[in-house]
């Protein structure tokens, strides 16, 4: 078998200062997520209902699109590689559509509907426990004494559903779902309660949350949560409750909170303050999201992987800016099936086992095109010096395949 092999190693400093913009396809600004399937492959979801896809981290997209079934999609749910889960309401009956979205959000497939007897269409949201179980949490309005949040439950991958409960008087935010049994509820007002068993009976916990983005489970003992000024962690299921993190900064709130593991976490705050720990809490660093106004908010955090950061912030016209960085990164390999990708101090070095052809070519975040050449490369260590800076994609073409990775460089 033919093999080349292409390694791009990145010398960073710790916290890298380098932020840069998403400039996606905006049309409606002031509502918008992005969805990250991986390190390159990412999703815009815009408020008036069009999304578009970029797969090289935003550098590029596809023309925005309406979804064929025109589902409402601004409630997307992330799970397993490019598969996506929607909630839309039939305009024409009391029925709530589920949707299963894949091929990064081009194709669409209705799978299961839930009588909800619900008029509106924003604000219900679905979660993905496995490939079986699901929820689906959905307003409800009766009347003026008779309005809140009822939680439908699937066990056969949407295609059945059975209500669970009923929140009345009350405004259910998020649902975290930790196994078959387990699951927390987190409302507008702090209050955070848990079921054991399956959404039926549920218990108030003696704490509140600063929003929905500050509490999280790593798994049925071990979860984190934050109040605004601290972040208090728990190893039994908050039968005992440590806090683990202090600010100093009073004229600012912890907003978001994100751990991949009890070592390695981040704190997110409203005046765009960033802290990492890689020792559980003993130690912190802190950086603030260059490049950004003074007057943006901050407002949600996402771990793309353990270099890859990306922050939503909101202006005083509450239009969504989004960012990315590459975070803490002292070196990065990226290894395909037959292709490895090595970048460092300038060069890009070919291990390769065979003669052969590599067209490369580099664009800055803009898109531009910044470099091109076609490489004639030997069986063999081969070498090549660039001149290039700051966050950049180099496209490699090699045996008709296409391999892209997004490199920072200093």
């Amino acid at each position: 078998m033919k093999i080349l092999t292409l390694i791009i190693l990145l010398k960073l400093s710790l916290f890298s200062s380098e932020w840069s913009e998403i400039n996606g396809p905006y049309e409606h600004k002031n509502n918008t997520i992005l969805y990250f399937f991986d390190s390159t492959n990412v999703l815009l979801v815009q408020g008036n209902g069009t999304v578009a896809y970029s797969n090289d981290l935003g550098v590029n997209w596809d023309d925005p699109y309406y979804p064929d079934e025109s589902p409402h999609l601004y409630n997307y749910i992330d799970f397993q590689g490019d598969i996506l889960y929607s909630t839309g309401q039939d305009l024409f009956d009391d029925y709530t559509n589920v949707y299963k979205i894949t091929n990064f959000g081009k194709e669409y497939k209705s799978i299961g509907r839930i009588e909800s007897h619900y008029t509106g269409s924003t604000d219900q949201e679905i979660y993905i426990l496995n490939d079986k179980v699901y929820y689906v949490k959905i307003p409800y309005n009766e009347s003026e004494q008779d309005r809140g949040w009822r939680i439908y439950k699937s066990n056969n991958s949407g295609y059945t559903w059975e209500r669970r409960k009923s929140f009345a008087q009350t405004s259910l935010e998020h649902l975290y779902l930790i196994d078959d049994n387990t699951t927390y509820a987190i409302f507008s007002n702090g209050n955070v309660q848990k079921s054991d068993s399956n959404a039926i009976v549920w218990t108030k916990l003696p704490f509140k949350v600063e929003n929905e983005n500050t509490f999280q489970m790593l798994d049925i003992s071990v979860g984190f949560y934050s109040d605004g000024n601290k972040i208090f962690k728990t190893k039994n299921s908050w039968v005992e409750i440590d806090v683990l993190f202090e600010l100093e900064n009073t004229d600012t709130k912890i907003v978001d909170i994100k751990f991949l593991n009890e070592n390695i976490g981040w704190i997110a705050c409203q005046n765009s303050d960033l802290y990492k720990t890689i020792d559980g809490g003993v130690n912190w660093e802190v950086e603030k999201i260059q490049n950004i106004s003074f007057n943006y908010k901050l407002e949600k955090i996402q771990v793309i992987s353990e270099n890859k950061l990306s922050c939503k912030l909101i202006d005083d016209d509450y239009i969504a800016h989004h960012f990315i960085n590459f975070a803490n990164i002292s070196s990065v390999k990226k290894q395909y099936d037959n292709l490895a990708l090595t970048y460092n101090d300038g060069n890009l070095i070919f291990n390769s086992e065979y003669n052969g052809i590599a067209d490369i070519k580099i664009y800055n975040l803009l898109g531009s095109n910044i470099y091109s050449e076609t490489l004639n490369i030997s069986k063999g260590i081969n070498s090549k010096k660039l001149n290039i800076t700051g966050v950049n994609l180099i496209v490699i073409e090699f045996e008709n395949k296409t391999y892209k990775e997004v490199v920072l460089a200093d």
